[in-house]
């Protein structure tokens, strides 16, 4: 089994150099180690012993690659890819499709090896010519299997190539600075870095730690990327709204459409926050409030609005999960 040895330093650094290509991220050391620790803890454990050296197998090396790419959002999925391997998995249990791996393979191979349209599955008209040509010789059935051909070669690229990334980054933003910072320049973005939206995808649980600002931006984002005009606040001294959100065009001095209040919490949000909220939407005559929050409304909250029949809404946890899956640009 092929594999090397390396000093502990030399490893570390190598992994922060990649994640700063593909990801556009800069890392601490102590940021890489923690994800490190929670994907292969046997890896950590060598890694952090100081001035040591550290063997890595070319599986060991594979399966560390893939996982933190994955992890800072740079890779779609957290394991190795080995696409016609994959693929023959992916159709094991469909004679008809099975049959047709062999040949679409070698086509394949010939394709990649004479064309840079298989980075994506479109091409011109949005139609990949290999997609088309597999189809006109096999039908639907061909069609199915080069597309899975065409998607595990981008995660392969993504994974193995180390000069490929989906999106040539012209600078790298410090990944610290979305737990820390209430600085919101973004970009890859309007509100929130597309960077941080690709981490937190991949990395949800972050949502708990990222700073109370930084919710506001992706709340603000989120808005924005749906189309509607954001009127993200000053963050401080705002009078307890964060994002005002109005209908796309119309008359600039018109109330706005939604009034938002975000939440950055891991207790309960309680029914003072939903008075208070609506108590705002009947002063500047929005339409309703929403209420952003990483945890839930309480039971208390929840029976208040309903209650009282206030407009307010609320987008809870997994409500950010959906918006930060939407928000990741697909690579395909």
């Amino acid at each position: 089994m092929g594999g090397f040895t390396m000093s502990n330093q030399a490893i570390l650094d190598r992994l922060l150099e990649m994640v700063g290509f593909k990801a556009g991220l800069t890392l601490t050391q102590a940021r890489l180690m923690d994800l490190i620790s929670r994907m292969h803890p046997h890896i950590a454990a060598q890694l952090s012993v100081p001035d040591g050296a550290t063997r890595l197998s070319s599986v060991e090396h594979l399966e560390l690659t893939a996982a933190l790419l994955h992890a800072v959002g740079a890779c779609d999925v957290p394991k190795p890819v080995f696409v016609q391997l994959d693929v023959e998995r992916t159709f094991r249990d469909d004679p008809v499709a099975a049959s047709l791996v062999a040949p679409i393979a070698e086509a394949f191979a010939a394709y990649t090896a004479t064309e840079d349209a298989f980075l994506s599955p479109g091409g011109a008209n949005g139609v990949n010519p290999f997609l088309v040509e597999m189809h006109d010789r096999y039908s639907d059935r061909g069609a199915d299997v080069a597309l899975a051909f065409l998607r595990l070669q981008i995660q392969a690229q993504q994974q193995h190539i180390a000069d490929f990334r989906t999106t040539d980054w012209i600078d790298q933003r410090d990944l610290e600075d979305l737990f820390a910072s209430e600085r919101l320049e973004a970009q890859y973005g309007r509100f929130f870095d597309q960077r941080f939206i690709n981490y937190l995808r991949s990395n949800f649980e972050a949502i708990d730690e990222i700073h109370w600002r930084q919710l506001e931006a992706v709340t603000a984002e989120h808005f924005a990327r749906q189309g509607f005009e954001v009127e993200l606040g000053p963050g401080r001294g705002d009078g307890g709204v964060d994002v005002r959100v109005f209908p796309k065009g119309g008359e600039a001095d018109r109330p706005p459409l939604i009034l938002v209040q975000c939440k950055r919490q891991q207790a309960q949000v309680e029914a003072l926050v939903v008075k208070a909220l609506h108590a705002d939407v009947v002063h500047e005559k929005a339409r309703s409030g929403l209420i952003v929050t990483t945890s839930r409304l309480s039971r208390g909250a929840q029976v208040v609005r309903t209650a009282r029949a206030y407009p307010i809404q609320a987008a809870e946890r997994e409500n950010l999960r959906i918006w930060l899956m939407a928000m990741r640009r697909a690579s395909d």
